[in-house]
């Protein structure tokens, strides 16, 4: 082994031989940790110590002229003392004026050294799939203005397919990762998405303003002002987003958190949600009940969640904007508004009040109606708009009431004091702030159009005409001064509009309302009073005595003629088409026949098929003929009914306008009453109202009601009906009631079966049982029926009770309390639909009392003989005493299903009366007090 030995320095000899052989430097050493001695120290003293030694003997080698130092015993030195300057401890002193040094770790550099490094030492893994872009957060500030506002920028482009902002350059299919330099991807990330968020909601909402007023431009004024509101508060929030300026990323990012949220509460209003994609969006209903639904429902959502300022007023002032017109669609059709007189010409809406001729049809031709039927089914127009939910539910029940009564005011007087007060009412409008509505809960919002005077002017006065050229002031300056606060730019007026409103609005709604509902019924409140108002008005106009439209006199008319109630009618009536007479001589016979003539009939003329029509009168007899339709019929008929208002009219004597108001409804009704023809069948020729007969012999004649204009809401063609069929079914209980006394004297002037003495007293038995029944009847249908229920009805009208403490809030519900009044009468008479099984049992008992007195006739006449009559008098008998147990049975169930609470006694005892089926038990004591015909 070659063995080699150092003479000399060896470090000196070692790096001339290391730089002979070509081999690398050698590794010193870094730092230098002296040995600490094994005494007390003092790092700071010593520390100084050693600084001041190493600088002296510094300055005393360079001032002194020796021998040079070799290389590395300097280097030594410096890197000696370089290394106690690096070297960082708790003990370190710093210097006056010593400089800080960067630290030697890798994680206390700065930034973009650190990114660097860790990019270089683990570089990020190429994935075909995701496309990277870096950029400087200088560039990505600048290129996110652009963004932020929808637009493309240099780092962002718009994805018409997607309808979002995307990183560009990006393959594909791809995903994009920008890498903000000097930053990690996750920070860079999250920094960016809401500036995308902000802009791609912005884009995606400028297309549905497009796409509004593209398709849905034709929908109406509500749709065209939600899409004019897009559009400014668009504008007004791209300009608060392009004013924002920050230094940094994150405070930009902070500023724009208001401007986030509304862009989300607007694109959640539209279905534009950046979570939905475009084949998600729902489809737009342009219905402004929808519209306004939805807005109120993002407005209370947010008033609830306490949602930034910024969001409340957005939706709030959307809400102001967008339901204006509804609203003043909704208040100028009940009349409350300036546009009152404008939209609704009087001179349209006055219905003529001609007089009626009313009769017999056939006879009298063609009669004149009352214009106003024709106006109202001229002026019907369109369904009005719905109304969204929030309306106050009040509001929403009231309205249809309230638009129909403004009409009918308008008919029966069109300059009433409510109709000229239209435009001193306040409008309907959104209030938010506390002054606003503290104002409007007091009530002390100015109601005339002058908010100065107060009042309205009736008079020109030289002031008012000064005052009026003093406007004309501004042509006197010099041309362009004067005029800096006018602008020609609509949608710069809107966005100044929307940017005092948003810098008035609360941080909550007011004190007195807290709560949307609350406020929104504070809102609506006037108009609320006014349509209750309005319906009132109309109601008590019709139910005052000096108006020629009193409702009570109307109704007295119709339960009078109608109803037969009253006296005098009633008895010209009954002379013109009954008769009660026993005189078998003049009364005249008609040819009895079941079916229409059969030409090919070989029947004799000899044959005696003529009988007496018991109970008709002769005057319907003389023509042979029935019905019989002709002029003499319809003379009788109208001198009947004018007989009978003569009558009534001369029972008043007064001269104030309660009698000349009811005068003229007297003197109208001579034309508005009168007698038809109705339109029967007769295709089979078994009716039975061809047959005189029969019981309904007389249902080819009705009378009829043609009611003034606005009455023709309560006297409906409907309710005339329900008046129609009582009166037919009174005619055939007078009928019968006539021809029962008719036998009634025949019987008690002759013995018709003087020989067959069992069928004599047969027929008196008959005759008491039969003239009794009729008798309860025809008490019951008048005292019970018809004055148990007509008569507390109109003593409700009377002006001394309050319409609305009697149920009436308007004239609409007294028409169906009316309507329900008669229906109350039918189901007592046995006349509804769904009694027609009972109902027949009712008619049949009464056409065997017409059977009977028909049978007494032909007995009186000699057209049978005593033994030809009494089987048919003992069968008569036997299937009337069926029939009468039949109907007391049915009349004593329907009594015991409790639709009776009380006895009838305690009823009259409280003055209830007795409504519908109640009265039945009224009619089955009169027909059954002693339970007779349920133990026979």
């Amino acid at each position: 082994m070659l063995k080699t030995m150092w003479v000399g320095d060896p470090d000196a000899d070692f790096e001339d031989f290391m730089a002979e052989s070509g081999a690398l430097d050698p590794i010193a050493p870094q730092f230098f940790i002296p040995e600490l001695l094994d005494a007390p120290q003092n790092p700071i003293l010593e520390t100084l110590k050693r600084r001041l030694d190493f600088k002296s003997g510094v300055e005393g080698l360079t001032n002194t002229k020796l021998a040079p130092l070799k290389p590395a015993s300097i280097t030594r030195l410096e890197l000696e003392s370089l290394t106690r300057r690096k070297t960082a401890s708790w003990d370190t002193l710093c210097l006056p004026g010593a400089t800080a040094v960067r630290s030697p770790f890798i994680s206390e550099q700065d930034q973009q050294t650190f990114v660097s490094i860790r990019h270089h030492v683990t570089p990020r893994l190429r994935d075909p799939f995701i496309d990277i872009v870096h950029v400087s957060e200088d560039q990505l500030m600048q290129s996110l203005r652009s963004t932020v506002l929808g637009s493309s920028s240099t780092l962002h482009v718009w994805d018409q397919s997607r309808e979002r902002l995307v990183l560009r350059g990006v393959h594909t299919g791809n995903e994009g990762i920008l890498i903000i330099d000097g930053k990690e991807h996750s920070v860079g990330q999250s920094s960016i998405q809401s500036f995308l968020t902000i802009g791609t909601l912005l884009h995606r909402l400028d297309d549905f303003v497009l796409v509004l007023r593209k398709k849905y431009a034709a929908q109406g004024p509500t749709v065209n002002a939600l899409s004019y509101e897009l559009s400014t508060i668009l504008r007004y929030l791209r300009n608060c987003l392009t004013t924002s300026s920050a230094d940094t990323l994150s405070s930009l990012r902070m500023r724009f958190v208001p401007y986030y949220d509304a862009l989300d509460a607007l694109a959640r209003l539209c279905g534009r949600e950046e979570s939905r994609a475009p084949s998600e969006y729902p489809v737009f209903d342009a219905s402004p009940r929808i519209i306004l639904a939805n807005i109120y429902r993002q407005l209370d959502r947010h008033v609830e969640q306490h949602s930034l300022r910024l969001v409340q007023a957005v939706l709030a002032h959307m809400l102001t904007v967008v339901s204006r017109d509804l609203i003043e669609q909704t208040c100028h059709s009940v009349g409350y508004g300036k546009q009152l007189l404008s939209s609704y010409g009087h001179e349209n809406l006055v219905a003529s009040d001609q007089s009626l001729l009313i009769g017999i049809s056939e006879d009298a031709g063609e009669f004149p109606h009352d214009d106003a039927d024709d106006a109202d089914s001229s002026d019907s127009g369109e369904d009005p708009t719905p109304l969204p939910p929030f309306f106050p539910p009040e509001l929403i029940e009231g309205l249809d009431a309230a638009r129909k009564s403004l009409k009918l005011l308008k008919a029966a007087q069109a300059d009433h004091p409510i109709l000229a007060e239209a435009e001193t009412y306040p409008s309907i409008r959104w209030v938010w702030r506390d002054d606003q509505v503290f104002t409007a809960w007091n009530g002390t919002t100015v109601r005339t159009p002058d908010a100065k005077t107060n009042v309205l002017p009736t008079l020109v006065s030289d002031d008012t005409v000064d005052s009026a050229l003093a406007a004309f002031h501004v042509f006197d300056l010099e041309p362009g001064t004067g005029t800096e606060h006018l602008t020609h730019d609509k949608s710069q007026v809107s966005l100044n509009y929307l940017e005092d409103f948003i810098a008035s609005f609360p941080n909550t709604l007011p004190s007195l309302t807290p709560t949307l509902p609350q406020l929104c019924s504070l809102v609506f409140l006037p108009l609320v009073e006014h349509t209750s108002r309005l319906s009132n008005t109309l109601l008590s106009l019709l139910l005052s005595p000096t108006s020629h439209l009193h409702i009570p006199t109307h109704l007295q008319l119709l339960r009078s003629y109608l109803l037969l109630t009253s006296h005098g009618y009633k008895s010209r009536l009954m002379g013109a088409l009954f008769s009660d007479s026993d005189d078998c001589k003049e009364s005249p016979e008609v040819q009895l026949f079941l079916s229409p003539p059969n030409p090919t009939s070989k029947q004799s003329e000899a044959e005696d098929t003529r009988i007496w029509p018991v109970g008709l009168a002769s005057t319907l007899l003389q023509r042979d003929t029935w019905p019989p339709v002709g002029t003499d019929l319809s003379f009788l008929l109208r001198t009947v009914i004018v007989d009978s208002l003569e009558l009534r009219m001369d029972t008043d004597d007064s001269e104030n306008q309660t009698y000349r108001s009811r005068r003229r409804i007297m003197e109208e009704a001579e034309f508005r009453l009168g007698f038809a023809i109705r339109d029967l069948p007769a295709d089979t020729g078994r009716e039975k109202w061809l047959n005189p007969l029969t019981i309904e012999a007389l249902d080819f004649l009705y009378m009829d009601y043609k009611p003034p204009h606005p009455l023709d809401v309560i006297i409906t063609p409907d309710v005339l009906s329900k008046y129609q069929r009582v009166f037919a079914f009174l005619l055939r209980l007078l009928r019968v009631q006539c021809a029962s006394q008719a036998a009634f004297r025949m019987i008690r002037k002759d013995t018709l079966f003087p020989t067959l003495t069992p069928s004599n007293k047969l027929l008196l038995h008959c005759r008491f049982v039969m003239q009794s029944f009729v008798s309860a009847v025809s008490e019951y249908a008048y005292d019970t029926v018809i004055g148990g229920n007509f008569d507390p009805f109109i003593a409700t009208l009377t002006p001394d009770i309050d319409p609305t403490a009697a149920g009436f809030s308007d004239i609409f519900a007294l028409s169906r309390v009316h309507s329900t009044l008669l229906d109350d009468i039918l189901s007592a008479l046995l006349l509804r639909s769904g009694q027609r099984n009972v109902g027949d049992l009712l008619r049949q008992a009464l056409e065997y009392v017409l059977e009977f007195a028909v049978l007494v006739g032909r007995l009186k006449r000699g057209g049978l003989k005593e033994y030809e009559a009494a089987p048919l008098l003992t069968d008569l008998h036997a299937r009337f005493l069926a029939k009468m147990t039949v109907l007391v049975k049915v009349l004593t169930g329907l009594s015991e299903k409790g639709r009776l609470t009380r006895s009838t006694v305690d009823v009259l005892a409280l003055k209830q009366p007795l409504r519908g089926v109640q009265c039945l038990h009224d009619l089955l004591v009169r027909l059954d007090l002693g339970d007779w015909w349920q133990k026979n």
